[in-house]
């Protein structure tokens, strides 16, 4: 798992991820390995925040040149790990705060009743139904 890093504008775009870690092999012994094409750096907030499961991925092309960095959350739904991008992180334009604002609007209209995953939200479909929220779940 890559070190934590603090959600702020300065230290994201200093950031440079690791793009190998370490395993072992089938005798034991530590082995380190390239990632593939992506890799995911998680932010130190509180596991209780709106924040929880927001990290930070940055690409890689086919030539091996970094691309850019994106916000995205990390998420369970019904039963599977997913994730979803939130935006790109571009210095002075959207960065921290915005990112910050937009989870904290998303969680704000996902609390009360879940229907179907946020990524289908924030594409366009409906997926809170206020009429079902005060109904006890089956």
């Amino acid at each position: 798992m890559s070190k934590k890093i603090q959600l702020n504008d300065k230290i994201i775009k200093d950031h440079i991820s690791d793009w190998s870690y370490e395993t072992k092999d089938k005798s034991g012994n530590k082995i380190i390995k390239q990632k593939g094409n992506r890799s995911y750096t998680p932010f130190d907030v509180e596991k209780t925040s709106r924040l929880k499961g927001l990290v930070l991925c940055e690409y890689k092309d086919k030539a091996g040149n970094r691309g850019g960095k994106y916000f995205c959350v990390r998420y369970w739904f019904n039963g599977r790990s997913k994730i979803h991008t939130i935006g790109q992180y571009l210095p002075n334009i959207y960065g921290a705060k915005e990112v910050s604002d937009e989870l904290n609007e998303l969680h704000k209209r996902l609390t009360a009743f879940w229907v179907t995953d946020q990524h289908v939200l924030t594409v366009g479909r409906k997926i809170f139904v206020p009429a079902l929220a005060n109904q006890p779940r089956a």
